[in-house]
């Protein structure tokens, strides 16, 4: 199937399943939300090859990656920021891993790669994560370091499921992914079109996830997945953080719901009952 098709779909999904999200504003107390209703959660960052080596089918991690959140805004209205690193807000930086290759097939200009997470070696729980880290300690940036040049992090600082400075604060929230971005394949929870199935490639891909742990889960759970994203993936082996063994570059946004505090759910749903007793008191 191609990626086109599975975006479509998934695209069709969200709006069914989000459609009817609330817009109503509140302050969400997780990590400093200012806003609720479907969001955007847009990303960057980079993907290394996993010490592991894993080849399609051998349940080994094949790549894992690592980088920052932008931002959290409207959906429906890019300027409208929910959320942004600063002095206030902290940073929040990410940690993807436990990807391994099923398999590959050829497509047109490349190569249709479908993965799930790694069920061989260290680590693996035969899902893929992205884990969310909250720095709360400094101004923009906070403690965390870059990916080239001085005091950068390389692939080679990670330990376990653990990366340099990256992964030391407080843990956010960790995102499984989830089956349903290839239709009536239960075993893929992330497709990509790539140009080549080693890095460094380039292509795009997508996936759902599920927010399995983390105590700003509260703040996106929904029916089904929570969110749905999209990414590119570029070479990144010429820069100097691809010097640095970071050969993939990824970015773009996921797509999901922030939902209001429940104090704040529990008052309007008494104004709306004050506004119900006011309307019978004025029939009768």
């Amino acid at each position: 199937m191609k990626l086109g098709t599975i975006l479509k779909k998934g695209i069709l999904g969200l709006a069914v399943a989000f459609g009817a999200a609330s817009a109503y504003a509140a302050p969400i107390p997780a990590f400093g939300l200012t806003g609720s209703g479907p969001i955007e959660i847009k990303f960057t960052g980079f993907t290394a090859p996993s010490a592991a080596g894993g080849g399609a089918g051998t349940g080994l991690e094949s790549t894992f990656g690592a980088g920052y959140v932008g931002d959290i805004h409207d959906q429906n209205n890019a300027s409208n920021i929910f959320w942004q690193p600063g002095n206030a807000t902290g940073s929040i930086s990410y940690m993807l891993w436990g990807m391994s290759d099923i398999s590959s097939t050829p497509s047109l200009g490349g190569f249709d790669l479908f993965n799930k997470g790694c069920t061989v070696g260290p680590n693996c729980d035969g899902n893929i994560h992205i884990s969310f880290y909250l720095d709360n300690t400094t101004a923009m940036g906070g403690t965390n370091p870059g990916f080239a040049g001085a005091g950068s992090v390389s692939p080679g600082d990670r330990v376990g499921n653990a990366l340099g400075g990256l992964t030391d604060t407080a843990l956010l929230m960790d995102w499984i992914m989830v089956p349903g971005v290839v239709i009536g394949d239960p075993t893929t929870t992330m497709f990509q079109h790539v140009n080549s199935i080693t890095l460094p490639a380039t292509g795009n891909g997508s996936f759902y996830a599920e927010c399995a742990s983390g105590p700003a889960c509260a703040t996106f759970k929904q029916p089904g997945a929570d969110f749905f994203g999209v990414f590119t993936l570029k070479d990144n082996s010429l820069t100097t953080s691809g010097s640095n063994g970071w050969l993939g570059a990824i970015a773009d946004p996921v797509i999901g719901t922030a939902v209001p505090e429940p104090a704040t759910i529990l008052l309007f749903a008494v104004g709306l009952l004050g506004l119900a007793g006011t309307a019978r008191r004025r029939k009768f």
